[in-house]
């Protein structure tokens, strides 16, 4: 029939159509829900590290269906969304599940695999949500419910711990809190906290903790050049880079000579958010990639946590939320928005590196723009403190009036993202700097028009042709650097235009290296 619909119109010439067909089970929770029958697989993982085992047990190609209890509405609007909401719809879903067992000795892995997969099936199927997420999460705490850990029974089902595999999987729970990690840094002139429960120098090796001394390599990064060295480590810090065959006492850590020994990365424009919204990213997760990807020290943007780090209570919910998660160093920016204007030095006491703003729309309703009379506020009140505002820099007005089809396609969302915008915004911004003499860094620019203002900017303060444009420090902290005046862009990444090889070179990234 469908075949026929459609060859029956004018535009169609020809038509193809394959169909297939699968059994379905209704599943006893309700009169609307389904499992499909066939397709599914049971998995499996056993490791063994010395005297450990672990078994990762799973499923993949669970595909569960329900024809109505299911809703899409309450999501976040803009001018790009096309999606309409509605209070009823079908909703199918394949889910893969891996979970691990606390325990491999004594567990019946087939009554442990089977109350996993009831607890997920039924809380599918009795979940009314208003979101796919929505039910994923109860799935994934419906099996944690299911398998209580028992330690002194170990006949008992062990607690599982769902693992992501795909999108449609259950959902991550974030690692369980509590885990021993590194407190944040924060600013040199209020000192570095100690350590909390982190063993100075340790490095985790082989599944244990082994407390490191030093690192001896073949190809260890000095300056520019990569030569022989032997990094010493005292107290958790680097104490000096020696020579290779360097006398050094305790634990030396023999890198491989195909190996590179790096220093580790500063990313100073992060969004850990948390407390609020862990679900998009938390600490531990954040903290943990950083680590993984040689970045020891992570600045954490004030938006997207609820609430935003804009006042002193805020920054201490972070603090909170922080302590004991971290696996690498991290500081905070303080956030700047109308709300907080004129109360910015109680934030900058208590620790924040410095201040970020939006000139146009954030993207989160709790974070507002700054308006161009609030941005020579905001900058009049940092230069006072001696502070460093970055800033998104984007013009609003120009947003507004820009197009926005309806559409995906990446030249639509140029249309709707004009140069004018990034140009105007930052001509603002060193407008505004000139004025106040306040300390500015203009944040991941993606037009590389607005590239000839800062340089504009930076030839004439650089030329010292005008004392209160303000002297801005490059990332990577170098002593020359820091002498130099002007507007620095943080992240150039000039999608838009070619940007000069030597605009290129006088921007720095907003990641830096060090010893």
């Amino acid at each position: 029939m469908l075949a026929d619909h459609w060859a029956a119109q004018p535009w169609v010439t020809g038509t193809w159509f394959r169909a297939e067909a699968h059994a379905w089970e209704r599943l006893p929770a309700n009169g609307h829900s389904f499992v499909r029958s066939g397709g599914e697989t049971r998995t499996a993982w056993v490791q063994t590290d010395g005297d450990e085992t672990f078994v990762l047990a799973g499923l993949t190609g669970l595909v569960l269906l329900k024809t109505t209890g299911s809703e899409f509405r309450g999501f976040p609007r803009d001018r790009f969304t096309t999606l309409a909401e509605t209070e009823d719809r079908v909703l199918a879903t394949s889910v893969t599940a891996t979970w691990r067992y606390a325990a491999a000795g004594g567990v019946d892995f087939d009554t442990a695999h089977a109350a996993v997969r009831a607890a997920l099936v039924d809380a599918f199927a009795r979940t009314h949500s208003r979101a796919l997420q929505q039910t994923i999460h109860a799935m994934g705490g419906a099996a944690l419910d299911a398998c209580p850990r028992r330690r002194r029974d170990p006949h008992r089902l062990p607690q599982p711990a769902p693992l992501p595999r795909r999108p449609g999987a259950v959902r991550p729970r974030q690692p369980r809190r509590g885990v021993p990690r590194r407190r944040p840094s924060l600013r040199p002139d209020l000192g570095d906290p100690e350590p909390v429960g982190h063993r100075p120098g340790a490095a985790r090796l082989g599944g244990g903790v082994v407390k490191v001394d030093a690192v001896r390599g073949r190809q260890v990064l000095v300056g520019d050049e990569l030569v022989p060295a032997t990094v010493v480590v005292r107290d958790g810090r680097v104490a000096a880079v020696a020579p290779h065959d360097a006398e050094v006492a305790g634990t030396v850590l023999d890198a491989p000579a195909t190996a590179y020994v790096l220093p580790g990365v500063v990313d100073t424009h992060v969004h850990v958010n948390e407390p609020g919204r862990t679900e998009w990213e938390g600490f531990v997760s954040a903290t943990a990639a950083a680590a993984l990807g040689g970045v020891t020290t992570l600045v954490d943007m004030p938006l997207n946590s609820l609430p935003p780090t804009t006042t002193v209570e805020a920054l201490g919910l972070k603090r909170a939320a922080a302590a004991g998660e971290l696996a690498v160093d991290v500081g905070f920016w303080g956030g700047v928005v109308p709300d907080n204007l004129g109360r910015l030095a109680p934030l900058w006491e208590a620790g924040v590196l410095g201040f970020k703003c939006f000139l146009a729309p954030s993207g989160v309703e709790e974070f507002p723009p700054l308006a161009p009379a609030q941005l020579t506020a905001a900058l009049t009140e940092v230069a006072s403190l001696g502070g460093l505002v970055v800033v998104h820099a984007e013009d609003a007005g120009v947003l507004a009036a820009a197009p926005a089809p309806p559409s995906r396609a990446y030249a639509d969302f140029l249309l709707s993202r004009p140069d004018e915008a990034e140009t105007a915004a930052v001509q603002q911004v060193v407008g505004a700097a000139r004025e106040t003499g306040c300390r500015v860094h203009v944040l991941h620019l993606s037009s590389a028009r607005a590239l000839d203002v800062v340089a504009a900017a930076k030839e004439e303060g650089a030329a010292g042709d005008r004392g209160d444009l303000p002297a801005l420090p490059v990332p990577h902290g170098r002593a020359g650097a820091r002498r130099r005046r002007g507007v620095q862009v943080l992240s150039a990444d000039p999608r838009r235009g070619q940007p000069r090889a030597a605009l290129a070179g006088g921007s720095s990234p907003a990641w830096s290296t060090r010893w």
